[in-house]
């Protein structure tokens, strides 16, 4: 069967090829790092495809069950950041690999809400050599300072392993909402909406149109700014009608 061009050009989003070899890398040996940020004994490393398993059930078929601070609890962040984390690397390394980030300057301020153990930071650092050497400030925003905490030692790992000065990381605790200090060229969402709709009944336009401007208020919309917003949510039908 003929690819149409639309299948094409999303295939094209995440030619591996794009990505540099040490990122590649890096990705490979990624259980390494997890170990190295979070250090798991033998026994808590043999019941972790269990864990995995049931987080897992929680982000799937059973995401009632699922309380929006799981990362709060060890265990279920040392499985979401050698599992969950991984694989949500290798895709947004992909795509970012092949998008234009041309409008990020030296000195941005870039948020990414609900942040976690900061994976799209992380992605980006290694699908981006161009943006290594800008010197941006992220403000990584998400309720849980256990997973900010793992997170920024990640990322630390991954840019040691790559070369060149960090970028600035602020963490705050925090939700949606939550205030920060400075306007953002750049504000980023990566699988954190899909955990907030969970919860509501309104219908999917008023959430989006409720939600968006919470986002915009974020973001700088100075004469000089080039504002930019990326989402990413999980490919279920509710995140798709929102």
């Amino acid at each position: 069967m003929q690819k149409t061009s639309g299948a094409k050009f999303i295939q094209s989003l995440f030619e591996i090829k794009s990505l540099t070899k040490d990122a590649q890398k890096i990705l490979q040996d990624f259980d390494q790092i997890a170990q190295a940020a979070m250090p798991a004994n033998s026994k808590q490393l043999v019941a972790l495809p269990k864990i995995i398993r049931e987080l897992s059930h929680q982000m799937t078929d059973d995401r009632g069950s699922r309380r929006l601070g799981y990362m709060n609890e060890k265990t279920f962040l040392s499985a979401y950041v050698r599992y969950f984390m991984w694989w949500n690397l290798v895709r947004l390394t992909r795509l970012f690999a092949n998008l234009d980030f041309s409008f990020l300057r030296d000195g941005d301020v870039c948020l990414d809400i609900g942040s976690g153990p900061l994976t799209l930071v992380c992605a980006l650092w290694l699908s981006r050599p161009d943006l290594r050497d800008k010197k941006l400030v992220w403000y990584a925003m998400d309720i849980s300072q256990l997973a900010l905490s793992a997170g920024e030692e990640i990322f630390l790992s991954v840019a040691a392993a790559t070369g060149g000065e960090p970028w600035k990381i602020i963490r705050v605790k925090g939700e949606l909402g939550t205030a920060v200090k400075q306007k953002a060229a750049f504000v980023t969402c990566a699988n954190m909406f899909n955990e907030i709709l969970q919860k509501q009944s309104e219908p999917p336009d008023y959430l989006a149109k409720k939600y968006s401007q919470a986002l915009f208020k974020y973001l700088d919309f100075g004469e000089q700014a080039r504002p930019s917003i990326f989402l990413a949510e999980p490919g279920t039908p509710g995140s798709g009608r929102f």
